[in-house]
C-alpha cells in the first residue's frame, strides 16, 4: 500500500476521552500530545496498518467451513 503523505487521522485519546486531529507527516513512529488533557502518544502507522490487516485475517473464516 502506498501513502500520499500528509495523512490527516483522527486520535483517541484514552486519558480523557476526547478525540484531537493528528498530521502523520512519513512513515515511522512519532508521538502526539492530546490537545485536551496533554498526554503523550506513540504511533506508527505503519504498525497500525499491519495490526489492521492481522485482524482481518482473523475474521475471515476458511472457505468450505461452518465455523461451528
Amino acid at each position: 500500500m502506498t501513502w500520499n503523505f500528509p495523512v490527516a487521522m483522527l486520535f483517541y485519546c484514552n486519558q480523557c476521552g476526547k478525540h484531537f486531529d493528528i498530521v502523520v507527516p512519513g512513515k515511522g513512529s512519532r508521538n502526539y500530545r492530546c490537545a485536551a488533557c496533554g498526554k503523550l502518544h506513540a504511533f506508527d502507522l505503519d504498525n497500525f496498518v499491519n495490526q489492521a490487516i492481522d485482524q482481518c485475517k482473523k475474521m475471515l473464516r476458511p472457505a468450505g467451513r461452518l465455523g461451528i
